[in-house]
């Protein structure tokens, strides 16, 4: 038993923007992602880091983006946004469950740069019936991705970084 403790706070501001008569509007923010992080536990040092990273750390690191939606004509809209983020890791992730998976104590967090791209509206039908429609199209590169990683022999888990990873797709 120990008295490890995890803050993690997002903080945000945010500005909006309304042109051509509500046609256009945009949205840019910014965010600070703090994380302090208190680690007393020290056993199996070579399996969880705990000689090699502070006892004591917090941590600020901002991101932010924009998000723009536009309407072209009616039911025709098109939608683009880009966030740099990060992911604070959670506490099962950093400190274990205490009996499967292992703490990583330096395990570092997930930043991505995240793009969104698509198209949406509603189209009316008739008086009873209205159709809403979304296409979006998304990409993310991410480094130190979070990942578990379970050891086949024993059943042990512990999560780790993955130093690059890209994903993309269509919703």
């Amino acid at each position: 038993p120990t008295n490890d403790v995890i803050l993690r706070h997002v903080l945000g501001l945010s500005y909006e923007q309304n042109l051509l008569e509500g046609r256009w509007l945009n949205s840019f923010f910014i965010k600070d992602y703090v994380n302090k992080v208190t680690i007393e536990q020290d056993d199996t040092p070579l399996i969880t880091g705990a000689h090699d990273v502070e006892k004591k750390t917090t941590k600020n690191t901002f991101g932010g983006g924009f998000g723009s939606r536009f309407t072209i004509i009616e039911p025709l809209n098109v939608k683009l946004s880009y966030e740099r983020a990060q992911r604070l890791p959670q506490a099962r992730e950093l400190l274990g469950n205490g009996s499967t998976t292992y703490p990583n104590l330096k395990l570092k967090p997930e930043q991505s740069h995240n793009v969104n791209l698509g198209i949406y509206g509603n189209w009316q039908i008739d008086k009873k019936n209205l159709l809403y429609y979304e296409l979006t199209g998304f990409y993310r590169k991410v480094s130190d991705y979070i990942h578990l990683r379970v050891n086949d022999n024993d059943g042990t888990a512990q999560y780790e970084n993955v130093n690059d990873v890209t994903t993309k797709g269509l919703e």
